[in-house]
């Protein structure tokens, strides 16, 4: 039986639900798509990250797999995508919070001008990019969506509104409700998402005021 035989009957298998098969590609391609990942976040340990949710999104999205091209090369696509959108998202971060400074506690700045450039600040900047990111993909999806599509893919209001299907207020809404989240944050982290208003209300749809 040949390797390539052996590596779709293992898909096949995941696809009907075996977790066994899973895990057995995982351990096949696990090093092997760290190393690739790895000459785009040049950081060992956020491959690794990133490699783990490649895997997790190929898990839930293996059934829709038509074969098209090799499993490795799906992974591929999946985890380059990542990485690049993690890397635009932190570019878009740093783009809208260039300061990240504690406005309440001045002895507790998280990037002091006095160190720019500096290896302190580059670290502290990432870590915090990172945090940031994390919370951001706690959301709940509709406003992950629409921020993604601002900050990431760079659409209007009504671009995005036309994407998702709703009122453009609601789009307005809905990243102006995630960058407030963000902002709390960053001024002084709360012990969850809960401690931010609005995150989980209902989108008031219609009645938020629309643009032409």
């Amino acid at each position: 039986m040949s390797i390539g035989f052996e590596i779709d009957d293992l898909v096949r298998r995941a696809q009907f639900g075996d977790k066994a098969a899973f895990n057995s590609l995982v351990v096949l391609y696990r090093l092997r798509l760290t190393r690739l990942i790895i000459r785009y976040t040049r950081n060992y340990w956020d491959a690794e990250d990133i490699v783990q949710d490649t895997f997790v999104r190929a898990y839930r999205g293996i059934s829709g797999f038509r074969q098209e091209s090799s499993f490795f090369t799906w992974l591929c696509q999946i985890a380059i995508n990542l990485a690049r959108n993690k890397h635009r998202l932190t570019m878009a971060l740093q783009a809208s919070f260039p300061e990240l400074v504690n406005q309440h506690d001045p002895d507790r700045e998280y990037v002091s001008k006095s160190y720019a450039d500096s290896p302190e600040e580059i670290l502290i900047g990432k870590q915090l990019a990172q945090a940031v990111i994390s919370l951001v993909e706690q959301l709940p999806e509709r406003l992950q969506t629409a921020y993604f599509l601002r900050e990431i893919d760079g659409l209007s209001y009504q671009e995005i509104a036309d994407k998702m299907a709703c009122p453009i207020g609601t789009v307005r809404s809905r990243i102006a409700r995630t960058r407030s989240a963000i902002y709390t944050f960053l001024v002084g982290p709360a012990a969850d998402l809960n401690a931010f208003p609005g995150i989980y209300e209902d989108d008031a749809e219609g009645v938020l005021p629309q643009d032409s």
